[in-house]
């Protein structure tokens, strides 16, 4: 059990690391946030704590999830400039306790986002499904670069970049679409953007307004899928709406649960209310934003239907993350200040913990009729979607969301004058 064969760990993308151990496997300088172990069948006693003593000596590691009877996951979560030294010698213990109790259906897998093949320890293979395509998340202002995509490429729910010198469309947006040429096979997306017309002539680009579709999975069908054909790697946006847009179109154009459309649509507008299943869904986001392993496990769900039960685990894990979070946002929202010009203002660059913007942001528009949070990188300003208010064209932007926008701190001045915020009143925050 000292070597695993070549056939036996396969990254997708990558080169085929021939002949190693899992230790040496892990200690490669690949870009990853954690590996996963599953387990498939009846294990001994002691495993439990053998997991928990791999947990050193990193304080970020070792959270242990029984996901269902005789199958469960554990992660390891190292510090980044430690993440070699630590997967190797996390590696070289797996094998080793593998091989002394005789293990056989023991599952690694070395991706956050669980898209590698796994590293099969002997007996049958375990009852896990594979994600069709490779998958890759970004943000409108931080795209994934164009060597980091594999293959036929299909983009959902990034809208073009519009503000900034270094950040607009010609800056990030362009080089990706440029870069990746016939690669490239379709752009879905509905916000708001000037440069869409530049497009219109080209069927791989699916470019709507946030007015048009409240969502971006609605804007996929069997019908799309179909016209735009295989695709290697799916580069989609880390949030609900996006993470659903990719799941449905690895499902060929069919929803991913019985009214997932409309729940992305409720989310990502704020208006109406999700099921069940989507509010849990959210609430995992809205905790762990930032947290690519996370991304790809609701992905996997969502592609299976919601059927693994399982999986429900880790989201729910996160979704209580956000309890505290809610509270302290609470705090945030009672410094709130109302202007008469219908603006709620608060400043939260000092003083508070983790926030749940979006969540602030609401608060706020309980109070007025616009909000704007000022938090340490951003203005952030936000309206309700059907307030009938535009933000891109009320402070010149190129593109977004017309009800929410965020603009760096230096542009403060600029829009609290464009809300009709008195200069005196402006004074405390500049």
């Amino acid at each position: 059990m000292s070597q695993i064969k070549q056939t036996d760990l396969e990254f997708h993308g990558l080169s085929l690391l021939r002949g190693q151990g899992l230790g040496q496997a892990l200690a490669q300088p690949v870009r990853r946030d954690r590996f996963w172990l599953y387990w498939c069948s009846p294990l001994p006693d002691n495993f439990h704590s053998f997991l928990g003593s791999l947990a050193q000596p990193s304080p970020r590691s070792g959270s242990i999830g029984a996901s269902c009877p005789g199958r469960g996951t554990w992660a390891l979560d190292p510090e980044s400039d430690r993440f070699s030294e630590q997967g190797s010698a996390v590696g070289q213990r797996v094998e080793a306790w593998v091989a002394a109790v005789g293990q056989r259906d023991i599952v690694v897998d070395c991706s956050p986002l669980m898209l590698w093949r796994p590293v099969r320890f002997g007996g049958a293979a375990p009852a896990l499904v594979m994600l069709p395509c490779h998958l890759a998340f970004g943000t409108p202002r931080k795209l994934p670069r164009v060597k980091e995509l594999d293959g036929r490429v299909v983009v959902l729910d990034i809208a073009f970049a519009g503000l900034g010198k270094d950040s607009g469309f010609e800056e990030v947006t362009w080089p990706l679409i440029e870069g990746l040429g016939d690669r490239l096979r379709a752009w879905v997306d509905h916000h708001d953007h000037d440069d869409h017309p530049r497009f219109a002539s080209d069927p791989r680009f699916v470019l709507a307004t946030k007015a048009q579709h409240g969502a971006c999975p609605e804007m996929i069908t069997e019908e799309l899928v179909q016209r735009i054909g295989p695709v290697d790697t799916v580069l989609c946006h880390n949030d609900f709406d996006g993470l659903v847009s990719a799941a449905k179109w690895m499902r060929g154009g069919r929803e991913c649960y019985p009214g997932s459309d409309d729940d992305a649509r409720a989310i990502d507008t704020r208006m109406g209310k999700p099921s069940n299943a989507g509010e849990r869904i959210d609430r995992a986001l809205r905790a762990r934003y930032r947290d690519a392993g996370l991304f790809g496990i609701i992905v996997r769900h969502l592609y299976n239907g919601l059927s693994d039960s399982g999986l429900w685990v880790p989201i729910d894990e996160a979704a209580a993350q956000l309890v505290p979070i809610e509270k302290e946002t609470r705090r945030a929202a009672s410094q709130y200040r109302r202007l008469p010009c219908g603006v709620a203002l608060v400043d939260v660059r000092r003083g508070f913990g983790t926030l749940d913007k979006t969540l602030l942001l609401l608060m706020g528009q309980e109070r007025e009729r616009v909000s704007v949070v000022i938090d340490e990188h951003n203005v952030n300003v936000a309206a309700a979607f059907d307030s009938g208010l535009n933000f891109i064209k009320l402070f010149g932007l190129a593109g977004g969301m017309p009800t929410r926008v965020s603009l760096p701190h230096k542009q403060l001045a600029r829009v609290l004058t464009a809300l009709g915020v008195p200069r005196d009143e402006q004074e405390p925050y500049l």
